[in-house]
């Protein structure tokens, strides 16, 4: 009987808690955000680094809560999910202009990095993107970085076939975020 009442008691406990997480999980907040930096890339080598181009590197910051909604849940943000990571071209000085294959762009902070390499040379149209995939689970990792609501850097090195020219990429990080504001 003693042994009765006390698993009686240990199942209202455990069904309390799982019940209070769940009311909890109802005060979830959803929303998509979009978080942009612009890469500024300045190519104007002397001569050609390469065979085939000329070197460049760039680099933005980004800052999570920048994002009015974000600042807003900053201490109560429970994980952002990854919708869409691109690169697409703004503007460019030259025609016929194009980031050879190797070229890179990586995001990083002071405990995480990835990063992305062109597997072929990349045309610098006005419009044209760059997806940022997940092949490797690089979401994964700007999600971390994500995650900590701090500043960090979005970079891009290679080599372009023009010299003498300018390139402005918006990097954009497209989010579901979930935050709990209890």
């Amino acid at each position: 009987m003693k042994t009765t009442i006390q698993s009686l008691v240990m199942l209202c406990i455990v069904a309390g808690l799982v019940s209070c997480e769940k009311i909890k999980n109802l005060a979830d907040v959803e929303f998509d955000t979009t978080m942009d930096t612009n890469l500024n890339i300045a190519v104007d080598q002397p001569m050609k680094s390469t065979l085939a181009g000329y070197t460049y590197e760039a680099s933005a910051t980004l800052d999570p809560t920048s994002d009015p909604e974000v600042k807003k849940y900053a201490d109560k943000i429970k994980k952002y999910d990854i919708t869409s990571l691109t690169a697409k071209v703004i503007s460019v000085s030259k025609e016929n202009v194009k980031l050879l294959q190797g070229t890179f762009f990586k995001i990083a902070d002071a405990t995480d990095n990835t990063k992305w390499v062109l597997t072929e040379d990349f045309d610098v149209v006005v419009g044209n993107s760059y997806t940022l995939g997940n092949d490797n689970g690089e979401w994964a990792v700007v999600q971390r970085i994500l995650g900590r609501n701090a500043e960090f850097t979005v970079t891009s090195e290679g080599s372009a076939t023009e010299n003498n020219i300018t390139i402005i990429m918006k990097v954009s990080i497209g989010a579901k975020v979930t935050a709990n504001p209890l």
